[in-house]
């Protein structure tokens, strides 16, 4: 048989089996979780003194940036165009991505789109108007008008809702337009009732956080709700308002450092006037 035959000649052929090797097996011992390396960090320490703080926040709230000044502004500049460049009074086509120049001696390049409408909020009804794009407007005088977000701004006589986002320069208007701004700002005002503001914002290089600051009218509008302010070394101040309490403890990186008032009034003067 075929399979006897082979079985002989293999054992016939005289050659020695190939030997068997044993894997080796190498036990690694768990000597736990290495400890981390030491590094010495040093805390960097407030330069404000808390009434510098106060100061600095009282001043960033007068110029709260205003949604419809942005909004004013580019429909004021997208007048200045004409029929072919941008060819609209509200919009910028994808048609002029890499820019166009009008007779007028403004020119125009990027993205553009107008919003407006109604919308519910809370069961009212407002009107919305607003821009959103990435884009910018040159001026015959040098200017430019340099947007990447949007601006909102939603109304009724009862109601005003503002939301700025992204970053707005221009070179001149409100200080904030013209230093420039970045980053998340909303805006709510209920007539006789109260104001809020919420967002973080970057003007003219002051840092500025608002978390649900509510300025009730039943306490003169004072605050409830937490501000916060960059220093000029990364670290950050707070303040935690309670009762309608102008003043609070300013604390820097978690550690109180005394306490302060902040002046709301101006604040409370230019929202009141979106009614």
């Amino acid at each position: 048989m075929i399979w006897l035959w082979i079985a002989c000649s293999t054992v016939d052929s005289g050659v020695a089996p190939n030997p068997v090797v044993e894997d080796e097996t190498t036990i690694v011992h768990d000597t736990g979780t290495p400890s981390l390396p030491t590094i010495d960090q040093e805390l960097v320490e407030p330069s404000l003194t808390p009434t510098q703080v106060a100061e600095q926040l009282s001043e960033a709230l007068t110029d709260l940036p205003d949604p419809e000044e942005a909004i004013a502004t580019y429909l004021t500049l997208m007048a200045q165009g004409d029929e072919t460049c941008p060819g609209s009074e509200q919009v910028i086509t994808d048609t002029w991505l890499y820019g166009c120049d009008a007779t007028t001696g403004y020119s125009y390049a990027g993205v553009s789109d107008w919003l407006e409408g109604t919308f519910e909020q809370g069961g009212q009804v407002l009107e919305l108007n607003g821009v959103a794009g990435d884009f910018r407007i040159d001026h015959p005088d040098g200017l430019r008008l340099d947007v990447g977000g949007h601006a909102v701004a939603l109304s009724n006589s009862d109601m005003w809702i503002g939301e700025l986002v992204g970053s707005w320069h221009f070179g001149q208007g409100s200080p904030w337009l013209m230093h420039g701004y970045s980053g998340h700002l909303v805006v709510e005002v209920i007539r006789d009732t109260m104001s809020r503001v919420r967002g973080a914002i970057n003007v003219n290089g002051t840092h500025l956080a608002a978390r649900d600051l509510v300025l009730m009218a039943t306490c003169g509008y004072g605050p409830v709700g937490g501000l916060s302010l960059r220093d000029a070394n990364g670290g950050w101040y707070r303040m935690d308002f309670a009762e309608c309490n102008d003043c609070a403890t300013v604390s820097f990186e978690g550690t109180d450092i005394g306490e302060a008032c902040v002046d709301f009034d101006p604040l409370v003067a230019t929202l009141g006037a979106h009614l």
